[in-house]
C-alpha cells in the first residue's frame, strides 16, 4: 500500500522524458527537490498533478497562471484557488499540503500556501496512505484511483522504454525490488535473458549506482541462489565491557546510517521498551529496509554480515508486528528467507516466477526443526548467519545498557510468539528458541555488569 511518506521508485530522469511526450513541463527535480526535503513520495505527487492539471491542460477551475497543480484552495463552483508566483513555489505548496496530511508539522514560517496555514490543525495526520485522501483532498470518491490510473501509464511506458534501450525485456519486481534511495536509483532484480554486456546499457539509461543484477538465461532455468557467504566472526563484535553509555541513547553510535524511516508514534517511557525479533523473508537487508520504509513498518536492519542498519531513533517507532507490542518495543530485521520449501533433497524460498523458484538456498545453510521447539515450528529454514546472531545480541544488550530501567529482557521476542497464529520468524532461523535466546541475552548482560 502507498504511503504518502517515503522514497520515490521512479527516476528523475524517466519522468521528465515520460512528462515531455505527453506535453507536460520538466518539473520533475522541483519535485524531488521539495519531496526529499519533508520526506514525501515525489513521484506519486507528479501523477497527483497529471490528474489534477489533466497533462497541464488546465481544463477546470484553476488557470495555468496560477502555478497550482494540485488544486490547492480550489474547493468548486468555479473557485480558482491560490495563486503561487512560479512553479516551484507551487510545487512546494502541494508537497507541504501532502506533508502536513501525512503528519509533518511544516514550520508556519515556511508554509507556501495560505490554506495550509488555515487547516494545517484539521488535516495533520488524518491520512497516511494516498488512498486516504480520496473524500479529503477532493469529493471525488475515484480521486485514488484515477491518481493510480496515470502511475500505471507511466510504468508500463517506463518499461517499454527500459526495453528498448536495452534490447531485452526485462521484468521489475516493484515490491520493494526497485527502490530510490537519495535520488539514486537502485535495482535487484531477475533479468530473464538479459545479457551481461546490456546491463550497463539499463544502469547508463536511468542514471543509476549500486545496481544489483541476478541473471537467469532462457537456456538454464536453474534457480538463482543469491547472498555472500559472511566472513568469519571475531567475540570482539560483543559489546565492548569498558564501553560508556550515556542515559538513555537514541542512536547506536556504532550502527550505520540509513535513510530516515518514518514513524507513527513516540514510545511512552520515551524509548524502547523490548525488542520484537523477525527474519526479512528474502535476501538483501537494504531492499527489505527500502520496502518497509515505503509501506510504513519501520525496523532496525541486520544484514547477513552482521550490519546493523538505524533509520529511525529508540525513541519512536510504528507497525512491524500485527500486536500491541509494537507500540512498546522497537522491531529487528535480520536478513533471511526464513522457511523454506523443500522439493526432492533443494531447497527454496518463496519467490516464484512463472510457476518455478526463484532462489535455491544451499543446503549448508539451511536448518531442519523436526518437531515443535517453543516458537520454533517444524520445518526448513534459511539460518542466520553467526555473524548475524552475534549482531542481533549485539544490539539487544546495547538497548538494555543503555536504558536498564526501561528495555526489559523478558520483552525480547519472536514475531512468531507475539502473532503465533501466521508468523514463523524467527523460528529455525535462530539457532535457539527465543526463551533459549532471552537466557542467553540475560547471561551476558550480567557479564557485562559484572565487568563494569
Amino acid at each position: 500500500m502507498d504511503t504518502i511518506l517515503g522514497h520515490a521508485t521512479r527516476s528523475v530522469k524517466l519522468l521528465n522524458e515520460w512528462l515531455a511526450e505527453n506535453g507536460c513541463p520538466e518539473y520533475a527535480e522541483l519535485y524531488q527537490s521539495a519531496g526529499e526535503r519533508y520526506g514525501v513520495r515525489w513521484d506519486i505527487a507528479i501523477f497527483q498533478s497529471t490528474h489534477e492539471t489533466a497533462y497541464w491542460t488546465f481544463r477546470g477551475d484553476v488557470p495555468e497562471s496560477h502555478n497550482n497543480f494540485s488544486g490547492i484552495g480550489a474547493t468548486g463552483g468555479g473557485n480558482p484557488g491560490e495563486k503561487f508566483n512560479t512553479p516551484k513555489a507551487g510545487i512546494l505548496a502541494q508537497i507541504q499540503h501532502l506533508a502536513e496530511y501525512a503528519g509533518v508539522d511544516v514550520p508556519e514560517a515556511e508554509t507556501v500556501a495560505e490554506r495550509t496555514r488555515y487547516v494545517d490543525d484539521w488535516i495533520r495526520g488524518t491520512a497516511k496512505y494516498w488512498k486516504d485522501l480520496t473524500g479529503r483532498w477532493a469529493t471525488d470518491m475515484q480521486y485514488w484511483q484515477k491518481i493510480q490510473g496515470h502511475m500505471r501509464k507511466f510504468d508500463k511506458w517506463a518499461a517499454e522504454r527500459l526495453a528498448d534501450e536495452a534490447g531485452y525485456w526485462v521484468d521489475i519486481f516493484k515490491s520493494g525490488n526497485a527502490f530510490l534511495m537519495k535520488g539514486s536509483l537502485a535495482v535487484d532484480m531477475v533479468a530473464t535473458g538479459l545479457l551481461v554486456d546490456k546491463i550497463s546499457v539499463i544502469k547508463d539509461y536511468f542514471g543509476t549506482r549500486a545496481a544489483t543484477f541476478t541473471v537467469a538465461p532462457h537456456d538454464k532455468p536453474e534457480p538463482t541462489i543469491i547472498a555472500p557467504e559472511p566472513e568469519p566472526i571475531t567475540d570482539s563484535l560483543l559489546v565492548d565491557p569498558e564501553a560508556t553509555f550515556h542515559a538513555k541513547d537514541v542512536w547506536i553510535d556504532w550502527a550505520e546510517d540509513f535513510p530516515r524511516m518514518y514513524t507513527k508514534y513516540k514510545y511512552p517511557k520515551g524509548y524502547t521498551e523490548g525488542a520484537i525479533v523477525h527474519h526479512t523473508a528474502g535476501g538483501d537487508i537494504v531492499g527489505s529496509l527500502q520496502y518497509l520504509s515505503r509501506v510504513g513498518f519501520p525496523c532496525l536492519g541486520n544484514s547477513r554480515q552482521g550490519v546493523v542498519y538505524q533509520p529511525f531513533p529508540l525513541s519512536e517507532g510504528g507497525p512491524h508486528c500485527g500486536s500491541w507490542h509494537h507500540r512498546r518495543m522497537v522491531g529487528i530485521e535480520s536478513a533471511g528467507w526464513g522457511k523454506l520449501v523443500k522439493i526432492g533433497n533443494k531447497f527454496y524460498a518463496w519467490p516464484k516466477k512463472d510457476g518455478r523458484y526463484l532462489y535455491e538456498v544451499p543446503e549448508h545453510r539451511v536448518r531442519h526443526i523436526p518437531k515443535q521447539d517453543g516458537n520454533r515450528q517444524p520445518g526448513y529454514y534459511e539460518m542466520f548467519t553467526d555473524v548475524q546472531e552475534k549482531s542481533l545480541l549485539k544490539v539487544i544488550l546495547w538497548c538494555k545498557v543503555n536504558a536498564p530501567d526501561i528495555f526489559s529482557i523478558d520483552n525480547v521476542l519472536g514475531h512468531d510468539e507475539v502473532t503465533p497464529a501466521n508468523k514463523n520468524d524467527p523460528g529455525g532461523s535462530l539457532s535457539m528458541n527465543m526463551a533459549d535466546f532471552r537466557a542467553l541475552v540475560e547471561q551476558e548482560y550480567q557479564k557485562l555488569k559484572a565487568a563494569q
